[in-house]
């Protein structure tokens, strides 16, 4: 009988170890706290500090116009704890939490800060010369990051004196102070212009001025920080196109710059000189309420506190996320159907993201590049026209890798089939332990009635 109670113990510590076995991969996923989209690319921070990346970037230098990353599912990035992370069109920048800014990608403009514009990185590469950093911001070509002390730093292409130091230059390859500015507390970086907000809620803005999108009045470039004339901003929007959206602490939205796609948020003029550009800022009628602003090239996007999103201006590739692929450009502001309890939104091009409370993300828009994240690369034709969700709220994906493997030159560390999908290795897991404890369960019951026999 003593051995029957052994073996008996043995099989029940088998049953429990085999339990054990799939908790540690459930528990260890982790939720989604931020999200970036730049380019045809997406991106999300996670609070264990990993980020998950999906899309295109092209390389320049040495292999111009070709991809060094293309996935169309979320894949984990080569770095670890971030607290923050901005994307341009063909690079990434990364803030960790000891202060330190990293950049991966393309270099053709000094973009990483590293000293050098000589070739694409297909690893992070830490920012020279930045510590006590904050908050980052990216455009297609240049870089802004802003210190404890309330100082603003610029890098990248400086063609148009984005950069704010009085000069152009095609690139300024290290970070440098942006003079006239302090008590900083929020950063934009648009396509070749650059936005800040102080303590007071002043806004400032510098670089190019092209359809007026500075919003000072003119449409000169400043190759210095001016005050635009709004105040009491609490978040700036610089697009890649040529508009800007602030947000002032009542909830109201102002926007300035090209019209052409009505992303103003009012109906375009038929003439250049009508309405097509406005210069100074206009404030956005029908939205409210508003916490968060965000754009693409060509749309304006609010995050309401009431959790709903609501945008409006270009109707193409299924931006709107109304289900036409081929809608009508709004004028006023639409809500984004199906999305509810959202934290935070991001643009990109020509897509859009959002983060929902438990974590979950969404896209939808032009998925040319893989961008949605829903393990397809589709054409113009072929947008993804409502909010599709891409990471659950306990972290894992919702696709796995398509049968053709995405084309990357990431480390080999970043494109393993661990990365594929968390939730199916759980599912497999799970599967696995409770056939060992129905066979543990089994045999118990056999010997039973063998040894009464």
């Amino acid at each position: 009988m003593s051995r029957l109670i052994m073996t008996l113990y043995g099989l029940l510590v088998l049953a429990v170890v085999s339990v054990l076995c799939v908790a540690p991969v459930s528990a260890a996923s982790s939720k989604v706290v931020a999200i970036d989209a730049g380019g045809h690319l997406s991106l999300a921070l996670k609070d264990d500090g990993t980020v998950m990346a999906w899309g295109t970037m092209m390389g320049f230098l040495p292999n111009r116009g070709k991809p060094f990353f293309q996935s169309s599912t979320p894949v984990v990035v080569n770095i670890t704890d971030v607290s923050a992370v901005s994307a341009g069109n063909f690079f990434v920048l990364f803030l960790k939490n000891d202060g330190t800014v990293w950049g991966w990608g393309d270099n053709e403009f000094g973009e990483l800060g590293d000293g050098t514009n000589e070739e694409t990185s297909l690893e992070p590469v830490q920012v020279a010369g930045l510590h006590d950093i904050i908050a980052i911001s990216t455009s297609g070509t240049h870089c802004l990051a802003l210190r404890r002390d309330g100082t603003v730093w610029a890098w990248g292409w400086n063609v148009a004196g984005q950069l704010g130091i009085g000069t152009t230059s095609e690139g300024e390859y290290t970070p440098v102070q942006v003079p006239g500015l302090s008590d900083i507390k929020i950063i934009s970086a648009g396509y070749q212009c650059s936005m800040a907000i102080d303590k007071d809620g002043r806004l400032w803005a510098w670089g190019s001025n092209g359809r007026g999108k500075l919003g000072d009045g003119t449409t000169i470039t400043r190759l210095y920080p001016i005050q635009v004339p709004i105040d009491d901003v609490i978040d700036v929007a610089a697009s890649e196109g040529a508009h800007t959206l602030a947000l002032k602490k009542d909830g109201t939205v102002w926007a300035w710059g090209w019209n052409q796609e009505n992303e103003l948020g009012f109906v375009s003029g038929s003439s250049v000189n009508s309405v097509k550009e406005c210069h100074t800022p206009v404030m956005v009628k029908g939205v409210d309420s508003v916490v968060s602003v965000s754009t693409t090239d060509s749309n304006s996007i609010a995050l309401r506190s009431d959790g709903t999103v609501w945008i409006w201006g270009n109707g193409q590739q299924g931006r709107l996320g109304n289900g036409a692929l081929y809608g009508a450009d709004s004028a006023t502001p639409q809500q984004v159907p199906g999305l509810e309890n959202v934290v935070a939104i991001a643009g990109g091009s020509a897509h859009i993201m959002a983060m929902t409370g438990d974590g979950s993300v969404y896209a939808w828009g032009d998925n040319q590049g893989g961008q949605i994240g829903n393990g397809e690369f589709l054409s113009y034709t072929g947008a993804v026209t409502r909010p599709t969700l891409v990471i659950r709220g306990d972290g894992t994906t919702t696709t796995t890798l398509p049968s053709t493997p995405a084309t990357s030159s990431l480390p080999e560390s970043s494109q393993s089939p661990q990365n594929t999908s968390a939730s199916s290795r759980i599912n497999y897991l799970g599967v696995a332990g409770i056939l060992g404890i129905i066979l543990v369960i089994g045999l118990i019951i056999y010997i039973i009635v063998k040894n009464k026999k």
